[in-house]
């Protein structure tokens, strides 16, 4: 989802999970290559932007440890308001071995009136990802702050969360515009078809 950046267009971030195990097949050399390119084009196949990074990783002595777990990877995007296609490529520089993902997008219009409410983030567990974040040359790339904290403190969100159930799951919501009264939550749990599910219960937490 989008965050508005105040800079005419919106920060969209890229979170990308590569399982170490997939990205390992076929590699017994002590050091990882690991290539990671996306871009996003418009509706008129027009490429609006992009971003490609290679990250050179010391398998030899973590190679269970990344095989039972992976990278996960954080870049970012800038885009106008309009409906996009996001690829995804991942590839071992050594063996070739390649995945591509494709994501179509949606950046609505965060303009000064009417209120947006982003899709819900649900914070990862720490520990179980390689955590990988973009670098850039350009200082102006930097001029957005993280946008992932709840009261400052930083968090990973999670790119294919997973709600067991019966247990309770954290998420943080993101709104814009939303008035300057006390902001309440309603809401209802829905299964995959669209049926509430009952006994689900929202509570603001925070």
């Amino acid at each position: 989802p989008p965050f508005r950046s105040g800079a005419g267009t919106a920060y969209v971030p890229v979170i990308v999970e590569v399982p170490g195990r997939e990205l390992l097949e076929g590699d017994e050399g002590d050091q990882l290559p690991v290539e990671i390119f996306a871009y996003v084009s418009d509706e008129q196949g027009r490429m609006e932007d992009f971003f490609a990074q290679r990250i050179g990783l010391d398998a030899g002595g973590g190679r269970e440890a990344l095989a039972s777990s992976g990278i996960k990877y954080y870049g970012h995007l800038e885009l106008d308001s309009g409906r996009y296609l996001l690829r995804v490529l991942v590839r071992n520089g050594t063996t070739g071995r390649t995945g591509v993902k494709t994501v179509p997008i949606v950046v609505p219009a965060l303009g000064d009136q009417d209120p947006v409410v982003l899709g819900p983030f649900f914070p990862e567990p720490p520990g179980r990802w390689l955590l990988v974040r973009e670098r850039s040359e350009n200082p102006e790339a930097d001029r957005v702050v993280y946008p992932f904290t709840v009261n400052g403190d930083p968090y990973i969100p999670s790119a294919r969360p997973k709600v067991v159930a019966g247990d309770a799951a954290d998420f943080v919501l993101v709104g814009y515009h939303l008035g300057s009264n006390d902001v309440s939550l309603e809401g209802r749990v829905l299964d995959g078809a669209g049926t509430e599910v009952p006994g689900g219960v929202l509570s603001l937490v925070e």
